[in-house]
């Protein structure tokens, strides 16, 4: 058997070609929603690994950043080998 919905408002809509008012359908107050567990990137104290590929090499480099944006940020200002000629970021592990 389908539950009866909770107490909403529906809009005016037209129904067959006649038009419908706003009218109150159902009971009882909206169930409550379950916590949002906070976005891993979204911490200031997250944990990212940037790796800065040379041609000679690599150097992975921890950084604490907001964003990943905001890690390849930090990582440049880390790096000291010129450069790179590509980076990966990767979230470090809490």
């Amino acid at each position: 058997m389908r539950k009866s919905p909770y107490k909403h408002n529906v809009s005016g809509h037209f129904r067959s070609g006649k038009f419908i008012d706003n009218y109150d359908r159902g009971k009882g107050r909206k169930p409550a929603e379950p916590a949002r567990k906070p976005s891993l990137g979204r911490s200031s104290d997250t944990g990212f690994k940037v790796t800065m590929y040379y041609p000679g090499g690599r150097r992975t480099l921890p950084v604490k950043a907001g964003t990943f944006t905001e890690a390849i940020m930090r990582g440049f200002d880390q790096a000291d080998g010129g450069d790179p000629s590509h980076v990966m970021v990767r979230r470090g592990r809490r």
